[in-house]
């Protein structure tokens, strides 16, 4: 679906890490808004992803006098299956550690996911709007499947781990950030409990990708045209490397496009219950994947399945992990390096 409305912020900061402006070396992110002065409208749910017949526990936050919630399927066809008009706006203070522990806003709104929901990626559609001022917000949501919707059923895994890694909304991701004691300082843990800052869940059409189409000439200076886009339009400098609508969105849309049926998880399911996997013959994961739980690694009933997974994710030196079983990854630990050395080494025993 399009937005049509505005999706820029004025909600923005940025730790200068150089004498000019730079869209590259700085840490410019989006931030909760501190006051009503101007026009702010975000939304997240209690978890990533849900069955039929579960509830989302929507939790929303506006600087504006009302705003209106839908949620759709952003596949081949957009469905539109849940819709909340003229709501009641509240503000609420968000605390300053919110990437890290999370905004504890109350839950605003509920939706029963009826039965017969389909499989596949949603977003969770925010517009805050008084008499003068409209903006909107989008955050992605995954429904599984509690059995493959066809025999022959392909289940794309989408890569949370690297959306949670990734998504600097509030300051501070693995890269970047607002920690320590000159909150400079990128953090080690991050929350799934709040918004994910703009163009991983909606880019408008024409949004840069991190290729560029036209390779430079000799001599030229380095362009960065995804980040400096993002500079420029109020989103998020982390969108081109990790999320769904840069990544997921276009091979579910595509896949269905080819008469492929298409179900859904998340790479936090897979780390809590791999069994997820056996009723499938063929598992996607595309775009960048890169951040892996060690439980998600050990998949070992599965291993040919196993073996390619590894192959592609053994080079890498950081793993992701949710800091305490049971609460659905609200929280996520990048591991050091003598833990990912544990996982290489067994990628080697294969």
């Amino acid at each position: 679906m399009n937005s049509n409305n505005n999706t820029r912020t004025p909600h923005r900061r940025s730790t200068v890490q150089s004498t000019w402006p730079s869209a590259t070396l700085e840490n410019f992110h989006e931030v909760p808004a501190r006051d009503r002065a101007a026009p702010a409208a975000w939304c997240y749910t209690d978890r990533l992803s849900y069955f039929p017949g579960e509830v989302i526990r929507i939790h929303t936050c506006t600087t504006l006098r009302h705003y209106n919630l839908r949620m759709y399927r952003d596949g081949a066809e957009p469905i539109e299956v849940y819709c909340a008009e003229h709501q009641q706006g509240m503000y609420y203070e968000t605390p300053e550690d919110c990437s890290v522990n999370g905004c504890n806003w109350p839950v605003s709104n509920t939706f029963d996911i009826p039965l017969d929901t389909r499989s596949g990626g949603y977003i969770l559609h925010i517009e805050g709007y008084d008499t003068t001022q409209r903006i909107e917000h989008h955050f992605p949501i995954i429904i599984k499947a509690r059995q493959p919707s066809a025999p022959n059923a392909l289940l794309l895994v989408a890569c949370t781990a690297t959306w949670v890694a990734y998504n600097d909304w509030g300051g501070s991701n693995y890269y970047e950030g607002t920690c320590g004691p000159d909150r400079d300082q990128p953090s080690p843990i991050v929350s799934t409990q709040r918004p994910f800052s703009r163009g991983f869940a909606w880019l408008p059409e024409g949004a840069p990708r991190i290729p560029l189409r036209t390779p430079p000439k000799m001599g030229a200076a380095p362009r960065y045209l995804h980040a400096e886009w993002a500079y420029a339009n109020g989103f998020s400098k982390k969108y081109a490397s990790a999320g769904w609508a840069s990544y997921e969105r276009h091979f579910l849309q595509w896949a269905e496009r080819q008469n492929y049926t298409v179900d859904m998880a998340t790479q936090h399911d897979l780390h809590s219950n791999p069994e997820l996997l056996k009723n499938y013959s063929c598992v996607v994961l595309v775009g960048h994947d890169e951040y892996w739980s060690w439980e998600t690694h050990r998949v070992t009933p599965y291993q040919p399945i196993r073996k390619q997974v590894l192959a592609a994710q053994a080079p890498r030196t950081f793993a992701d992990e949710p800091r305490a079983s049971g609460d659905w990854g609200r929280t996520t630990l990048r591991i050091n390096e003598q833990t990912a050395d544990r996982l290489v080494a067994d990628c080697d025993k294969l």
